[in-house]
This record gives structure tokens, sequence and C-alpha cells, in this order.
């Protein structure tokens, strides 16, 4: 229970950078739409994140201007910018396997 526990805590950071608000993804179409149904569109790019330590993978990032404007930006995100949502290139490894295993 407890490594369920974690992997839970580590799939919902990934997919929200700590939001209690989720994004639902769209992976075909490479965005996130947002709970306020703003899109959120990846930069295109692939960055390297880790900092040159032994667990370094590859991440995209999804944002939108729209933030800016927001409601509930308090409640979605600290940044005072705009929500940063990362998603790794590990990431729909990571949903299968979470669903395999609850």
């Amino acid at each position: 229970r407890h490594v369920l526990d974690k992997l839970r805590i580590y799939h919902h950071y990934i997919d929200t950078c700590g939001s209690k608000n989720t994004a639902q993804c769209y992976p075909k179409k490479d965005v996130y739409i947002c709970p306020q149904k703003k899109i959120l569109k990846g930069s295109g790019r692939w960055y390297t994140k880790g900092n040159g330590s032994k667990y370094e993978n590859q991440v995209k990032h999804y944002k939108t201007s729209a933030c800016k404007s927001c409601p509930v930006k308090a409640v979605c995100t600290r940044n005072k910018n705009r929500k940063l949502i990362e998603r790794s290139q590990y990431a729909e490894a990571v949903e299968a396997n979470t669903k395999r295993i609850l």
C-alpha cells in the first residue's frame, strides 16, 4: 500500500505540477485542457530534466497565456505568470502501470 500511495502522489505531481486541480491530457493532440476549459499547448520540444544525474529524463512543457486573467489562478498554481505542466517521456507507461496495479 505504501508504494501505491507514493505512485499516486508521484503521478498526480507529474500531471498537475502539484495543483489540486486536474487538467485533462490529450497526448495525440499534444494538449491539456484545464478545468476552466482553456487549452495548454505543448511547446513542441523535449527538455532534459535531471541536471546531469543518472536519472535524467525528457519532459515536455504545457502552458497557456489564459492564466493571466483566470478567476481561479490562485487555486490552480502558485506561479505568478501561469501554470506549467510537465509531461515525462514515461507518462503513458506510468499511467498504464497505475491502471494495471490499482
